[in-house]
């Protein structure tokens, strides 16, 4: 047994030769002797100092030496690659058996019945063997054909939905081009969007986020049939191939409609809809390649978006020139705001009374390849493209890095920043985190930081963003409501949410000197947020006499160019440095290159 046991591990380990060959030889002599012993003793033979003494003399010194080669007691991965010998091993005592029996016929003599028996049980044992290896080997072959076929479901399929991913619906797609070049069958694809997926995540949870693309999935497979082709592209992006189809239009608008009835999270319901753009190929049409196709449906998906979302639109010529413009213009931002292309521009607000310096507003620039961009155009695109978010992110972090380098500077200390922040961001519970790491990187005390919410637009959700104010509000940080009188929901933002200052929008405040309807509205909004305890700051001031007017009003700070147009960060240091009056406005020469056109606060 010990001499099998020595034999198998020699013939089928490829690490460690060495010192496995030194053990074995060491446990073959010992075997060795102490067989010999037992056979001298057995026929009363033995006697001390026999020479069979000399195995159990060796057989420690072999063990020895094997503990003492390079290598032997180093971790090496065990190789179980067959090798020849320890394929043929089985075969040896089969062979040896045979041998003797044949050697037994030859030399005159019958084999034995305890041979006979012998070599009888060497050949079930073999033949067992093979049956046993045959198993193992059907086994292992069903194994690998089961793995197999998992690893090309996730290699082809979304873990997340069990639908086709990216790599198996353009596969698929590329077949059905070839079919219509070949035989001009139809197809058509359909680009999905979700519209208001994202709040769904910011109010209810990733996890919530996941169970609804799931419900989603589930409604769409309902609609299609089991020739077309559903897959999920990543995020909340679907598609849809439909083959030998004319009817992509109204399978589309089922999509949407599929899409109607709310979707329940235990007690609460959440609605989305989709934003679908549809690219068909028909027999007449020219067989374009996969990516021609994908660019089709994608940019009429795009262009639904940019009218409103929760719509349909086909794919035509005449889908160019402005919508293709954004949509670019929108993938070139998120790369700029990705390696931090963008820079800062700061708008002084003035105090009135005193003429100093109160506040900086921050104001996003872009000029991707040295041509500025108007922040107007670019903000309409950040809002279409979802990368409102990450523009907020990106100067709220800037605009505090500066802050912090202002205070040492004189004068510096006590000047706060003020940086925009969309209704729906306020919804957000994960602002008050955001603001709070900022502050805190920065050293920075809340009350240096004012976050301006803008007029125009309803806050995605009341409940929430009271709540989120509150949290800015125990940080120390003051809420502005911008633009003052260009909405529907003034009076109802100023109830609901902890507001401490008002910009009158600079519509109201242009010729306030002169226009006596101005004046009445300017001097309305100053006696109603005396009763609320609100500062009021008046933007769009550009000339003497309407700074004067506000001023014997009672208008507690000001904003517009005749204090100073948006200067880029370097001039703040200067003039921080060497404080003065600013009721005389500051050099155009500080003024930022970019700045040349009207500043949008948003």
């Amino acid at each position: 047994m010990l001499l099998v046991v020595c034999i198998l591990v020699l013939s089928r380990s490829r690490a460690h030769r060495l010192p496995l060959t030194l053990i074995g030889a060491g446990l073959a002599l010992m075997a060795m002797a102490d067989s010999g012993y037992a056979f001298l003793v057995a026929t009363d033979s033995y006697a001390t100092g026999n020479n069979i003494d000399l195995g159990w003399y060796f057989a420690p010194s072999l063990l020895a030496f094997a503990a003492l080669t390079k290598g032997a007691t180093v971790d090496q991965p065990q190789t179980q690659s067959p090798t020849v010998a320890g394929a043929m091993l089985p075969y040896v005592p089969l062979g040896g058996a045979f041998a003797l029996v044949a050697w037994r016929f030859a030399t005159g003599h019958n084999p034995s019945t305890v041979e006979v028996v012998l070599t009888g049980v060497i050949v079930l044992l073999v033949l067992s063997r093979q049956f046993l290896t045959v198993r193992d080997n059907q086994q292992l072959a069903q194994t690998l054909a089961e793995r197999d076929s998992e690893l090309r479901h996730q290699a082809f399929h979304d873990q997340l939905t069990g639908l086709a991913n990216r790599a198996l619906f353009v596969d698929r797609l590329a077949h059905a081009l070839e079919l219509h070049r070949r035989d001009q069958r139809p197809l058509a694809v359909c680009f999905l969007d979700l519209d208001g997926f994202k709040s769904v995540n910011d109010q209810l949870g990733h996890s919530a986020g996941d169970d609804l693309l799931k419900e989603v999935s589930t409604r769409f497979g309902e609609v299609l049939s089991n020739a077309d082709t559903l897959a999920r592209f990543g995020g909340d992006e679907f598609a849809v191939l439909l083959e030998d189809r004319t009817d992509a239009v109204q399978v589309a608008q089922a999509l949407l409609e599929s899409l109607r009835t709310p979707f329940s999270f235990g007690h609460r319901q959440m609605s989305v809809l989709a934003s679908i753009g549809v690219a068909q190929v028909t027999l007449v049409d020219q067989t374009p390649t996969v990516d021609e196709l994908l660019v089709r449906a994608d940019l009429a998906m795009y262009v639904v978006k940019s009218r409103g979302k929760a719509d349909v639109l086909v794919h035509t010529a005449g889908l160019q020139l402005e919508q293709v413009d954004d949509l670019e213009l929108g993938r070139a931002l998120a790369q700029a705001l990705e390696h931090g292309e963008l820079t800062l521009a700061f708008q002084p607000i003035v105090d009135l009374s005193s003429g100093q310096l109160d506040t900086l507003e921050a104001l996003a620039r872009w000029a991707p390849g040295g041509h500025p961009v108007s922040p107007e155009v670019f903000i309409r695109v950040a809002e279409r493209c979802d990368l409102i978010e990450p523009l907020f992110r990106f100067v709220l972090a800037r605009s505090c890095e500066q802050l912090a380098r202002w205070t040492a500077l004189p004068g510096g200390s006590g000047v706060r920043v003020a940086v925009n922040v969309s209704p729906g961001q306020l919804s957000s519970r994960e602002l008050p985190r955001q603001v709070e790491a900022e502050l805190a990187r920065h050293r920075l005390a809340g009350n240096r930081l004012v976050l301006e919410i803008t007029e125009s637009g309803g806050l995605m959700d009341a409940a929430a963003s009271h709540v989120v104010s509150h949290e800015l509000r125990q940080l120390g940080v003051r809420l502005s409501m911008d633009d003052l009188g260009t909405g529907l929901s003034s009076l109802g933002r100023l109830r609901d949410l902890p507001i401490d200052e008002v910009k009158i929008d600079r519509s109201f405040v242009a010729d306030v000197d002169s226009i006596d309807a101005r004046r009445r509205f300017v001097a309305g909004v100053l006696a109603f947020a005396d009763q609320l305890g609100l500062t009021v700051v008046a933007e769009g001031v550009e000339r003497e006499a309407e700074r004067d007017t506000l001023t014997d009003l009672g208008c507690h700070r000001a904003q517009g160019f005749l204090f100073s147009r948006p200067i880029p960060p370097e001039s703040v240091d200067a003039l921080l440095a060497t404080p003065g009056s600013w009721r005389r406005g500051i050099p155009a020469s500080l003024y930022a290159p970019s700045a040349d056109a009207e500043p949008v606060l948003d």
